[in-house]
Parts: C-alpha cells; structure tokens; sequence
C-alpha cells in the first residue's frame, strides 16, 4: 500500500485522474448496448442462414473493461457470432459473404457494412464501428476455442476469445465476466472507475499512449498485442505507475533477448499469435520497438519531472494536451483545498479523498515545485 507522501503515490493519482478522463461516457455506452442488442436479435431471428443456432458474445476491449474514450477517431466494438449446430456454409469467404448479405438485407444495416479479412463491420459514421466475427466451434482443440474465416488465407484461422477473457481477468484477479444468456452474452456492468481493477487501468493508460504516439498511423500497435503484453508481465502491483513502468519495462527486456522477435501468443489458444503481421511486414515490428523504447523514456520524465510546466510536458507527450492540463488542474485545485481544510486522505483504491474515514491521511509535498 502506497501513500501520497511519496512521489509514486502523487504520481498514482495523476494517472488514475487521466484514467478517469478515458472512460466511456454513458451515452457512447448506452448506444453500444442498443446497438449490440439490436444485432444480436436480427441476427438470431436469421440464424438459419448460418446453421440455425448461432450465439452472440462480445470479445476484445469492450468485455475486459479496457476501452477508451476516442480521441480522434472512432473507437470499435467487437463482437463474435459463433454458429452452434452443424453449418450450412463451410467455405470461410462464403461465410463472411452470407453475413454481410444478411445485413445488407435490412434497412438499418444496408450501406454501412464492409467485408473486412475476418469479420463483417457496420458502420457509424463519426462516432463507432462494430466489428462481429463469424465462427464454429473447434472440436479439435475443444472448450472454447473457435475458428475463424480468414480471407487472406482462404481458410480457417484459430482462435479463443472467451478462453483470452477469463485469462486475462485472472491476471487482473476478478472474476469471469462472461456470463450465459439465451441467445448472447451481456456487455460487462458499466462499474465505477474507482473500482476498475489496475491492471484494467495500466491498458487503458497504453493504449491512450498508443493513439497520442501514432496519431492514427496505420502502423500502430493493434490492441490485443498490447493488452497481452501487459497482462503477461503484470506482477500483480496495486499501484498503477509502479505496475505501468513495470510493464513496459519488462517488455523492452523481453524484446532484447528476442531473436528475431518476441512472439504474442493467445495464452488461451497457443496456435493463434497475435502478433503475426509482424512476420509478414517487419517494418510493424520496428515501430512496436520505438513506441515502447518512447514509452520508457516518457515514464522516466514523468517520474523525474520538476515543475507544474515541466510536468505538463511531459503529460502533454504522452496523453495529449488537453488531458494533461485537465488533470494538473484537477489535482493541485484540490490538493489546495483539501491541505487548506486538514481533510486530506487517500482511499485503499489509491484516489485522493476529502473523507478521512476509512482513509490515510497525508502530509503536505513539493513535488512539483
């Protein structure tokens, strides 16, 4: 357990108040619910299409907690549309086809569908695109894992996205969140941040970086390689600098020893690497290892940084202007105010509080002074 009377615990609270500034607001939030449902029943009532039993569960950052608020452009929800029984269709590019055809059929979906390499996308515009994955259950492997269409290789390609969930919110020691409905699982509770486990919080504070550094590049690190990543290497730390520089840290570790370059595998399903553009275009594989190179640096300023200007920079670079004045703001209006009341604390979820009860109380510092 931390205290705000070091520099690590100050630096705990700057990064949970950028973190609170990630989330998803409760309209973006009830939308994609609306959205998901909506699909879901369209999709179900077709389902004989596909095989006649076919279940929907969303994967990716919306069912482990860890998406953030868009900066520029629009952020993504992915989903999976597992055909249950026996499937009519059993060539991978037909399956995708039959999928964008079926949405095609109906009026909300017509025009904003695109047929992308493993998965059909409705569009829109301005605001989300959701991404859902056509797939059959693999009797092979067994459990959860699925294959899914992959039209660059016109095939069938691994995968186990229920399997990466529940692995990934062990790491992050909470509970499985997938849960079993009639015909789709539920989006994940909508909690409160300050309950958001660290872990959950560390891949948020990544990926924010990761769209600041890149400034929508196409050569930015996809989501699910970073995410893997972080929860491979997180040692289980409560505070979230510490299990931050920690990460990424280990990661250029990791990179160093590899030869000729580290392998991101689904912990789920080993035969899936999520890192598998890198073999076929290196250059990718070259910008993962300056953004975590960047990264590294950006932690060591922010930690070393002297001065509210000083401090701002550094935020600046890593999580983007107006994010980082926001947040400097916020924490020295209140540390003056709460020091000025003697009502200054710290809750065991590592948030600055004016309730000193069941909290710590801290003393006054000169951190960025």
């Amino acid at each position: 357990m931390f205290t705000l009377d070091t520099r690590e615990g100050v630096l705990e609270d700057l990064l949970n108040r950028v973190g609170e500034k990630l989330q998803l607001d409760k309209t973006r939030r009830e939308k994609a619910e609306s959205t998901y449902k909506a699909v879901t029943d369209y999709l179900s009532a077709n389902s004989l299409i596909f095989g006649n039993n076919i279940e929907m569960y969303p994967q990716g950052s919306y069912a482990i907690e860890t998406t953030v608020k868009p900066k520029d452009n629009e952020y993504d929800l992915d989903f999976v549309m597992e055909v249950k029984s026996d499937p009519k269709i059993s060539d991978p590019i037909e399956l995708i086809s039959s999928l964008k055809a079926c949405l095609d059929s109906n009026g909300l979906y017509e025009g904003k569908t695109e047929a992308k390499n493993r998965c059909v996308r409705i569009v829109y515009a301005g605001d989300y695109h959701m991404d859902i994955i056509p797939a059959f259950h693999d009797s092979k492997i067994g459990g959860t894992a699925i294959l899914v269409p992959d039209r660059s290789i016109k095939g069938w390609s691994p995968s186990n996205p229920r399997g990466f969930i529940s692995w990934f919110n062990s790491k992050a020691e909470t509970a499985e969140i997938i849960m079993k409905a009639a015909s789709a699982d539920p989006l994940p509770p909508d909690i409160s941040y300050e309950w958001k486990l660290p872990l959950k919080r560390i891949v948020q504070l990544i990926k924010r970086y990761r769209d600041e550094n890149f400034k929508g590049n196409e050569k930015a690190v996809i989501s699910i390689v970073l995410t893997t990543l972080a929860a491979s290497k997180y040692r289980n730390e409560d505070n979230v600098f510490v299990g931050l520089s920690s990460i990424i840290n280990d990661i250029e570790v990791a990179i160093q020893h590899a030869i000729p370059r580290i392998h991101v595998e689904n912990p789920s399903n080993t035969k899936e690497d999520f890192a598998e553009r890198w073999d076929e275009d290196p250059s990718l594989y070259n910008s993962f290892k300056g953004f975590i190179h960047d990264f590294k640096t950006d932690i060591k300023n922010l930690e070393s940084a002297r001065g509210l200007e000083n401090v701002g920079e550094v935020l600046k670079n890593m999580f983007g202007e107006n994010i980082s004045g926001e947040v400097l703001n916020d924490q020295t209006n209140f540390l003056t105010k709460a020091k000025q009341a003697s009502l200054l604390g710290v809750t065991a979820q590592g948030f600055i509080t004016t309730n000193k009860n069941n909290s710590q109380s801290i003393h006054k510092h000169t951190y960025w002074e």
